[in-house]
């Protein structure tokens, strides 16, 4: 998260070309589009330089802290005094984004090509606020008219689940789930074959697959009762108020019809074999014990 060593002194002591030519790393543009104006020079309100890519970002220490616990550890500790504190292996543009969602004169909100980004810093840097406007942000995608958003293709969709999973949002993590198990799982553009299915916890993935396995009770439920329990049913109704036995039990020459006793013990014997455990089935029949 942050490099331990601290230093009062500006990060990179090699000239550089932007310097040779009498500009300071720090006044080189930034990334386009990108406004850091706000933390590009100190004030009045700042009292510490956040040291990202060689490039400093003035903030208030008391708003840091406010903010986030992990930052709160750190002025409590190593850089307790330090007016300067280096962010290591982090992106200018990133951390910047980050800042701007985190600062209360802005509060920007999260727009989906920085998503990604900016829950990651929230996770790390521990702020819970910005992580559950993160969450915020996609769940409101899934209401909207737009079908493109709140319909999102399997890849769009396994990745916000993929990110709900890792940064533990659980009310986005049981919407997504509940879109994942009407999607199709195998095949070229299953989300089986999508690498962020693959990255999900184990325990996402037995959710996923619950899921798809109670969708399809109902219609299993459905058939067998079609299929196998009517008909045992049927069976049963015809023993029971049968008058005798039909001719075909008289004269083999001829066959037995539909509701003589012989025909249906015969019929019922047959399903009986056909499946697994016929009390289950039957288990709100009373002829049948």
């Amino acid at each position: 998260m942050l490099n331990p060593e601290s230093s009062t002194e500006t990060v990179g002591a090699q000239p550089s070309v932007a310097i040779a030519a009498g500009v300071s790393k720090e006044e080189e543009p930034a990334t386009p589009g990108l406004d850091d104006s706000m933390f590009s020079t100190p004030s009045s309100l700042t009292d510490v330089a956040l040291v990202v890519d060689g490039k400093k970002l003035h903030m208030s220490k008391a708003l840091l802290c406010l903010a986030s616990p992990a930052f709160l550890k750190m002025f409590e500790g190593d850089f307790k005094d330090k007016t300067e504190v280096p962010i290591a292996d982090k992106k200018y543009a990133d951390f910047v984004e980050f800042l701007l969602c985190v600062h209360p004169s802005t509060g920007k909100p999260v727009q989906r090509e920085t998503l990604d980004v900016v829950l990651a810093l929230a996770d790390e840097y521990e702020v819970e606020s910005l992580k559950q406007r993160c969450e915020q942000f996609v769940l409101t995608r899934f209401l909207l008219k737009d079908e493109q958003q709140n319909n999102p293709a399997n890849e769009e969709l396994v990745h916000f689940t993929y990110l709900a999973d890792k940064y533990k949002l659980k009310t986005l993590l049981d919407k997504c789930v509940v879109r994942l198990k009407y999607r199709t799982y195998d095949g070229d553009h299953g989300v089986n074959r999508l690498p962020e299915f693959q990255l999900l916890s184990p325990d996402t993935k037995v959710r996923v697959m619950s899921e798809r396995l109670r969708l399809m009770e109902k219609p299993v439920a459905e058939i067998l009762d079609a299929a196998i329990r009517e008909p045992c049913k049927q069976n049963l109704d015809n023993i029971e108020n049968a008058h005798g036995i039909c001719q075909g039990c008289l004269v083999r020459t001829f066959k037995h019809n539909t509701t003589c006793p012989v025909r249906c013990k015969g019929e019922l014997y047959k399903q009986w074999e056909s499946i697994y455990d016929l009390k289950k089935i039957f288990k709100f029949d009373s002829r049948f014990k």
